[in-house]
């Protein structure tokens, strides 16, 4: 098959099976402006969802709630726009007279939803805890903005965990401090990188899925999607002219070289990386990593190789899945991308530097 006609195979599988559904982004459209009406002030969406990076199913959304300053005491208020961390603040009590607003809303609207409430966040929940929630996250403005004239904002730490990990977090009551974010400046990136090329949101998609794929093989696979994120984000920025084939291709074949250290410096603080986890892979964590990146590479050379669509099909399945086995086709038909990759230097990983659902 032509590459074309692969790359066209890959779009359409995109947009059609793994990015949100129409209903669900009508879902989450509604759901987001109800809450964002009850709560008033400057209220946001953040993550995936906010960057068209996300796939289906549209498990859940996490909102920015910026905690209006007349709530905050003099002291609180003093520090944070000093840029100072706001230290032992305390939200819970604010988002306790939130929460009771938020359950008499949904009430009179005749609604039917759980609010939870925990000492940094509020979780709505929509039906069981496998269905669609929202997650309130209550956040400072800092002081300062980034280069897109942005609020940069204090939110607390468990923000950056996935909402399984937050309710660990809780049920340990573990501390819970604050750290500058940006998320308004991660999704401006985002947006204006794919305003270049809409392959870089097909891409991440595509590697999230993946992720997904994985983590049901191994439910402690380790690599973090917004991590696969900005790898995708850093191929597209060193390779402008990318196609989806061409960014799928260099994902699985570079990916390796980006866990051998920190790669990216947090858009907030400079000192902290995002993914600043990779120093800390068990050895048997990051040998299932690497077979599983082997695997996809055989994947996506079977599927380079195919003569049918139904052979391009069944090498994409394979690779979606995350497994470890490789494809069989892969190791005759093209056994130097199944075993090495070797990057062009425009798109090879450096050390410390820092739209639409639809498709």
């Amino acid at each position: 098959m032509k590459r074309s006609s692969i790359n066209g195979i890959l779009n359409t599988l995109i947009r059609e099976q793994l990015s949100p559904t129409p209903d669900e982004r009508t879902m989450v459209s509604r759901e987001y402006e109800f809450l964002c009406s009850v709560v008033g002030g400057v209220c946001f969406q953040s993550g995936s969802y906010a960057r068209f990076t996300s796939t289906t199913p549209v498990n859940d959304l996490d909102v920015i709630w910026q905690v209006p300053p007349a709530a905050l005491t003099s002291e609180v208020l003093r520090k944070v726009m000093q840029g100072m961390d706001p230290g032992e603040f305390d939200p819970s009590e604010i988002l306790q007279t939130l929460a009771v607003t938020i359950r008499a809303a949904y009430l009179k609207a005749g609604r039917k939803v759980t609010v939870v409430v925990q000492s940094h966040s509020i979780g709505i929940y929509f039906g069981t805890k496998d269905d669609f929630s929202i997650d309130l996250v209550p956040a400072l403005a800092a002081g300062r903005t980034n280069e897109f004239e942005d609020d940069i904002y204090w939110v607390p730490e468990i923000a950056r965990l996935s909402k399984t990990r937050r309710q660990r977090h809780y049920d340990l009551r573990q501390h819970i401090g604050w750290m500058l974010s940006d998320p308004r400046g991660y999704i401006e990136d985002a947006r204006r990188l794919n305003e270049q090329n809409e392959s870089f949101r097909k891409v991440a998609k595509f590697s999230r899925k993946w992720r997904r794929g994985c983590k049901q093989e191994n439910p402690e696979f380790r690599l973090k999607s917004f991590h696969l994120e900005l790898v995708d984000n850093d191929l597209f920025k060193r390779s402008p002219n990318f196609d989806t084939i061409d960014g799928i291709e260099a994902f699985f074949g570079t990916l390796e070289d980006y866990l051998d250290g920190p790669r990216f410096p947090d858009r907030a603080d400079n000192g902290r990386y995002v993914d600043q986890y990779v120093n800390d892979l068990k050895p048997e964590e990051r040998a299932d990593i690497t077979a599983r990146i082997k695997a996809a590479r055989s994947a996506v050379a079977a599927m380079l190789s195919a003569d049918t669509e139904e052979e391009a099909r069944r090498a994409i399945r394979k690779l979606l899945a995350g497994g470890t086995v490789a494809v069989a086709v892969a190791a005759v038909a093209a056994p130097a991308l199944a075993t090495t990759y070797t990057p062009a230097a425009s798109f090879r990983p450096q050390r410390n530097h820092g739209s639409s659902h639809r498709d």
